[in-house]
């Protein structure tokens, strides 16, 4: 690619654009403003049930993709994480221990993913 391709693209619209509104004209191409209603509503109502805390952690960072404005900061994701545990654990956790909870479980979920990319 030549440089000035490279140039262009790191101070042009693309470079400027803030991750969010990246995310948000991907996912408008390749999901259906339908399935991502249906993914938002899923993430907002999420329950642990008989999942494990593992299964669950998975589950809410997969669907909060879909739902940026209801976890827009740590404390609103810490929030919605809460929420959804059952009660039995939840009522055992400090409120403020779910902010390091989620971080923890983001960065795992992360380096899963990188994880896999170098074994495969």
């Amino acid at each position: 690619m030549p440089r000035d391709a490279c140039d262009h693209c790191s101070t042009g619209a693309l470079g400027k654009m803030v991750w969010m509104q990246f995310e948000e004209l991907l996912l408008s191409n390749y999901f259906p403003e339908v399935v991502r209603r249906k993914k938002r509503a899923e993430f907002i109502h999420l329950v642990q049930r008989n999942m494990t805390l593992i299964e669950y952690a998975i589950k809410f960072t997969q669907l909060s993709e879909y739902a940026p404005n209801v976890v827009e900061d740590e404390q609103m994701r810490a929030k919605q994480f809460q929420e959804g545990l059952r009660l039995n654990i939840r009522a055992q956790v400090a409120p403020s221990c779910f902010v390091l909870t989620v971080r923890l479980w983001q960065g795992l979920w992360l380096e899963k993913g990188k994880w896999r990319k170098l074994k495969g």
